[in-house]
């Protein structure tokens, strides 16, 4: 044989050769779509999907958006396969017609959820489909039924939309109650009524707001919301996680919730000693809530957290409204319950500079202030403190005193 006849034989001999060798199969090549060599590991699997899925989103994809969808469809769908060991195994034999067979081709509805999840960043509404319109691969949001519409307007109950979810909570400064509903959903709409009764409550110390998970999707999902309704505490300090709620949604284990979960910086008094050590140490009007509670109500803890470093507030608690069985320092400044008075740290216990009866938000908000600026207005001086004998021998008197501790 002739050598330039030989050699051409032999190059026919090997292309049929490899293509023997390759196996036939029906449909799509998976192997093709993802670009990798039919004995690609693993890890080469994922790779190429990572960067398939970075090319094919759509802030990335240079190609029309229904284009990249498709393409975005058949890349998952060959990564779903290829990934899983039976898949490939059935599609390496009989291709993608062997899956349809054998009852594991397709996409299921999860599936189709979390692939149309990954391409668009967001929550679907609904069940998720993906459809051949043309030749093109396309998903199709099939929607929940019921309506969709905000519930809270017009209430006590602050509606959170994507316009306002980060500036208000992400980087809140103060603690948020957040429920996530959905009005399609008859728990959250049951619910209505109890989560607006705790809000008119709680509304002038404390957010109360509220999320619709069908407008707001992304918010929800960013939260792990997977029922509804859920509630959940956002503390002040944005760095840490919000806690979760559990029981039934009412206005009572609402407000419990919430009393229990507040952040509390008043200091419970128990006896005249305990007074004086406060009152050493207080930098600021020094005012105390006389009340029958055995802890701060929700209104003083909120209070101490939005006046904490400018106005020192303590309690006494377990006061007798009757007045017959006072606690020591109820009996000691006698006063009624509940009653609020601002002490003057210069007498030896603690003598009453002013007192009100207020106990509404605002109200006492304004009165605050006028004790702050007392205060100011009165100077450094108003805080030194003489110290009589008898303070001396009862032992109020200690080195590190200085030069402000006097022996009368």
């Amino acid at each position: 044989m002739h050598l330039r006849n030989r050699s051409l034989f032999l190059a026919v001999v090997a292309f049929i050769s490899a293509e023997g060798g390759k196996k036939k199969r029906k449909g799509a090549d998976y192997y093709a779509i993802l670009g990798v060599d039919e004995k690609a590991n693993d890890g080469e699997l994922k790779k190429a999907y990572r960067k398939l899925s970075m090319e094919l989103h759509p802030d990335k994809c240079e190609q029309e958006k229904d284009v990249c969808q498709t393409k975005f469809i058949e890349m998952s769908t060959a990564y779903e396969v290829l990934s899983d060991p039976e898949k490939r195994k059935t599609y390496d034999e009989h291709g993608e017609e062997g899956l349809k067979e054998g009852g594991s081709g397709g996409t299921s509805g999860e599936q189709a959820r979390q692939m149309f999840k990954q391409f668009f960043g967001r929550e679907p509404d609904g069940n998720v489909r993906i459809i051949n319109r043309g030749g093109q691969m396309m998903f199709t949001e099939e929607g929940e039924p019921g309506p969709k519409e905000d519930i809270y307007g017009d209430t006590s109950v602050i509606q959170l939309g994507s316009d306002v979810w980060n500036s208000y909570v992400h980087e809140r400064d103060e603690p948020w109650v957040v429920m996530f509903y959905k009005p399609n959903d008859d728990d959250s709409v049951e619910a209505k009524p109890e989560y607006i009764k705790f809000a008119d409550t709680f509304k002038d110390f404390l957010k109360v707001s509220a999320v619709n998970c069908r407008l707001q999707r992304d918010i929800c999902s960013g939260a792990s919301i997977t029922r509804f309704p859920a509630v959940r505490w956002f503390p002040e300090d944005k760095g840490k996680p919000p806690e979760v709620f559990e029981g039934d949604v009412s206005a009572k284990t609402l407000g419990r919730f919430a009393s229990d979960t507040m952040p509390d910086y008043t200091v419970a008094l128990q006896d005249r000693n305990h007074l004086r050590q406060w009152l050493d140490e207080a930098k600021g009007p020094a005012i105390v809530l006389f009340t029958d509670k055995s802890v701060s109500p929700p209104l003083w803890k909120a209070l101490s957290r939005e006046y904490k470093g400018r106005v020192n507030l303590a309690i006494v608690p377990n006061c007798d409204k009757n007045r017959v069985n006072k606690a020591p320092l109820q009996r000691e400044y006698d006063v009624r319950v509940p009653q609020i008075v601002r002490l003057d740290p210069i007498d030896e216990l603690g003598k009453i500079a002013e007192k009100t009866s207020l106990i509404k938000h605002d109200a006492l908000k304004m009165w605050f202030m006028k004790q702050i600026g007392q205060a100011k207005k009165a100077g450094p001086a108003a805080t030194f403190k003489e110290w009589t004998q008898q303070s001396l021998e009862a032992g109020n008197c200690a080195p590190s005193d200085s030069q402000f501790c006097f022996s009368g």
